[in-house]
């Protein structure tokens, strides 16, 4: 029969191997729940305590079971071998050896029992450390997924918001843009330039931000200004780019230092308006109407003019680099200065009749280029080219 400590031992051993895996797992099954994770954490407590309490009220009874099985083992062993010794030394050969037996039967059976418990106690550890690692293994994905989950909330959240400030600044635009159109085409504001410059500046941020979302209803990037009423209107500095002004009247307009980089002008009045050090780069002016307007030191490089009135314009130290400028009107426009002329694409058809300060060498370039000289020649073009408007749209 074993003894009652070697039983307890075992027990010990079973309630370590079997209370450590399922209390950590108790943490982790709680981990979400505050309330039964305190709850659970009391209760250990509780118990705790009372193993505390059990352990110094029998405190002297533990030490003496602890104590006394060694005592007992020392004792059976050591008793039979000092009995064989001393039934030797009567000549009781047989009974000594009985004794002798005895005493090195109890020696192995301690051995044993000694190595068995170290192998009971590093497999409970083992066992333990195992389980352990499951349960930290079993904690560490749930908080991986709990990251996770969090994760995908806050982006969907994040997404939701961003949502949120799309539809709203959508509905901002669309009341930005219903404005200023009411402002640029209403009649209320007919006789207001600067109300119309500031209109057509937040018309042009909205259609910009339209097109970069692919919102814009139109087959087209250009800015839609068609038949817009700006005469007068300080556009100075202001970002065109791209803007179609066709059938609109922007007579006496400030363009200065602007971009109307690869803009459209068509069927456009923009006599007297001023393009002072502005970007018409790629621009396309086409049965327009520039009398007396303002190109003084203007980039238009690569512009394409087309049928263009520009009698008496100033085009001084402009850059007319790979310009083409066919059947168009320069009577009397001031040419002082102009930046790479022999660099035009072309100059057939275009009236240079009476030109002011044109450099050295322009004139019979020019002729041999394909212009021609005529006073009065082209001075119609406006007209034709509100003929030729009427059958354009006639015709759709």
């Amino acid at each position: 029969m074993k003894d009652r400590g070697d039983v307890v031992f075992i027990t010990a051993a079973l309630v370590l191997v079997a209370g450590v895996p399922v209390a950590l797992y108790s943490v982790y099954y709680f981990a979400e729940s505050v309330q039964l994770l305190a709850t659970a954490v009391l209760v250990l407590l509780i118990l705790v305590t009372l193993t505390g309490l059990i352990i110094v009220r029998n405190w002297d009874r533990i030490i003496a079971s602890v104590f006394r099985k060694p005592v007992q083992l020392s004792r059976s062993i050591s008793e039979p071998l000092s009995k064989s010794l001393s039934l030797f030394a009567q000549g009781e050969t047989q009974a000594a050896e009985g004794e002798l037996k005895r005493s090195i039967e109890h020696t192995v059976a301690h051995y044993t029992w000694v190595q068995t418990r170290r192998w009971i106690v590093g497999a409970s550890a083992a066992l333990l450390l195992g389980f352990a690692g499951l349960v930290g293994s079993a904690l560490l994905k749930q908080q991986n997924d709990l990251i996770v989950r969090q994760n995908a909330y806050f982006r969907e959240q994040i997404d939701q918001q961003q949502q949120q400030l799309e539809l709203q600044q959508a509905v901002a635009n669309q009341s930005i843009r219903s404005e200023a159109f009411r402002r640029i085409y209403g009649p209320e504001y007919a006789d207001n330039p600067r109300v119309k410059a500031e209109s057509v500046r937040s018309l042009i941020s909205v259609e910009r931000a339209r097109i970069a979302a692919d919102e814009n209803t139109l087959p087209t990037d250009f800015i839609n200004l068609h038949d817009a009423q700006l005469p007068s209107t300080w556009l100075d500095s202001a970002d065109l780019r791209r803007t179609s002004f066709r059938g609109s009247d922007i007579q006496k307009a400030n363009f200065n230092s602007a971009d109307l980089s690869g803009s459209r002008l068509r069927f456009t009045q923009f006599g007297r308006a001023t393009f002072i050090k502005a970007s018409l780069r790629e621009a396309v002016i086409m049965f327009s109407d520039g009398k007396a307007s303002v190109f003084s030191d203007a980039n238009l490089t690569n512009a394409v003019l087309s049928k263009v009135d520009l009698a008496g314009a100033l085009l001084d130290d402009a850059d007319l680099s790979g310009v083409s400028l066919e059947n168009s009107n320069l009577e009397g426009a001031d040419l002082r200065d102009i930046q790479n002329w022999r660099q035009m694409a072309s100059i057939q058809g275009s009236n240079i009749h009476g030109v002011r300060n044109p450099p050295e060498g322009f004139l019979p370039w020019a002729l041999e280029n394909g212009a021609i000289s005529q006073a009065g020649a082209l001075s119609d073009l406006w007209e034709q080219a509100q003929a030729f408007r009427r059958k354009e749209e006639g015709a759709q």
